[in-house]
């Protein structure tokens, strides 16, 4: 069936009608992946408080919130998670 662009974004994704009359949206790969995005930031994020977790029990020194750059991914896997699931 012969689209019609309607607009296209900055992404790549497209919103396009069809000569029935009907419309939809075309997504770019981001958008395409973006579920698949969101469960492996999940899962990505409880490992790293998994590891972070194993870290204290061998070294009662270490705090995560000194740890730098591995903290500074949990925070903004938090803000990422967070914005995903609309809190």
């Amino acid at each position: 069936m012969k689209e019609y662009l309607v607009q296209e974004f900055p992404c790549g994704c497209r919103i396009v009608n069809f000569e029935d009359g009907s419309c939809g949206i075309n997504y770019c790969s981001k958008h395409k992946a973006a579920s698949y995005m969101y469960e492996a930031l999940k899962a990505q994020h409880q490992a790293i408080d998994l590891l972070f977790a194993m870290l204290i029990l061998r070294d009662k020194t270490f705090f995560p919130s000194k740890s730098g750059q591995p903290w500074e991914a949990i925070i903004e896997g938090n803000k990422a998670l967070a914005k995903a699931e609309g809190r």
